[in-house]
């Protein structure tokens, strides 16, 4: 078995000239890619090269798995419960800043006047953030 005469790795192929040399059709492709001529480096008779496709292949593509997307989860969680804690707390101190207090303990967040605060207050945030982008425009 011989070598191509580009790599040396085996070959069967030999070139379209006529030296005939053992070379494989990717790597005459790839040296006539980066030194274009029309005759054999070897042989020095014409040669016709024929057109290969020489593009990377693309890289493979990588799928997450839904347990590596799993810290993303839950700090979207965390926060979105952070953020109704806050704003319904936040809602609260402006009932009772109007002398509108419905109850006297501040702190539970499962009642209903704390998810009415935080619906509130989460509206009027909404409805600033959307005059301050408008203006923006």
């Amino acid at each position: 078995m011989t070598q191509c005469y580009v790599c040396l790795e085996a070959c069967e192929t030999t070139s379209p000239c006529d030296c005939k040399i053992n070379v494989h059709n990717k790597c005459l492709a790839k040296a006539y890619q980066h030194m274009p001529r029309d005759d054999c480096s070897i042989c020095r008779s014409p040669i016709q090269v024929e057109y290969i496709d020489l593009k990377p292949e693309p890289p493979m593509i990588h799928v997450r798995d839904i347990d590596e997307n799993r810290p993303a989860y839950c700090a979207v969680i965390l926060y979105m419960f952070m953020s109704y804690l806050l704003l319904g707390w936040f809602g609260k101190m402006l009932l009772s800043a109007l002398g509108m207090a419905l109850r006297d303990d501040f702190f539970p967040f499962w009642t209903v006047e704390h998810v009415l605060c935080f619906l509130g207050v989460f509206v009027v945030v909404l409805c600033i953030a959307n005059v301050i982008v408008t203006n923006k425009r």
